[in-house]
């Protein structure tokens, strides 16, 4: 979907500071592509643009030095990582011996309050289905209203579905909603508590 324009980024935008360079100074390399779309703009297709060559110059590296990834990050960090299966066929996930699931949230404010109820039969349902103890999360992918996300928290809350996390509710940068959810679920509390 993005692939292509942010392939044209790379060609147009930052190909001229690429060219020549070491795959190895990725940080360099990442603070020019940074410095170099600055005048059209970071967010969007040029900070794809910018992920993209950066997981490939990591990638090359590994390969010039014969070595895994992660060695070149440091090493390994931990034994074990959190993961969990996306979508909504959290029969197979489970089969497969997933014990974490991000269900995609099928309804949103157009569908009013008959899809306000879909949506918690929904989670509900993948409930029943992975168990108590599993891990459960929603994506919205910026589909919501700060109305409609309040009452969808609430709800979950009220019949116990114990949510872990509703993600990107809202546009990632609408931050006086983000703010206006956070205050309506949480209170006034303090990030640093």
């Amino acid at each position: 979907s993005q692939g292509r324009p942010a392939a044209a980024g790379v060609e147009d935008a930052f190909a001229h500071v690429l060219e020549g360079e070491s795959c190895e100074a990725i940080s360099r390399l990442w603070d020019l592509m940074f410095r170099v779309s600055k005048p059209f703009g970071t967010p969007g297709i040029a900070s794809l643009a910018i992920s993209a060559v950066d997981l490939a110059l990591w990638d090359l590296a590994g390969k010039v030095q014969d070595r895994p990834v992660y060695e070149l990050l440091g090493g390994p960090a931990r034994d074990r990582i959190f993961c969990y299966a996306t979508g909504n066929d959290v029969d197979w996930y489970k089969e497969l011996g997933f014990r974490a699931f991000k269900l995609a949230c099928r309804h949103g404010p157009a569908d009013g309050l008959e899809g306000l109820e879909k949506n918690e039969e929904h989670v509900a349902q993948a409930r029943q289905v992975i168990g108590a103890e599993a891990e459960l999360m929603l994506d919205c992918y910026m589909a919501l209203t700060v109305p409609y996300t309040i009452r969808l928290a609430k709800a979950l809350e009220e019949h116990k579905l114990n949510v872990k996390w509703i993600e990107e509710f809202l546009p990632p940068d609408d931050y006086s909603g983000y703010a206006e959810v956070r205050r309506a679920l949480l209170g006034n509390v303090s990030i640093l508590t």
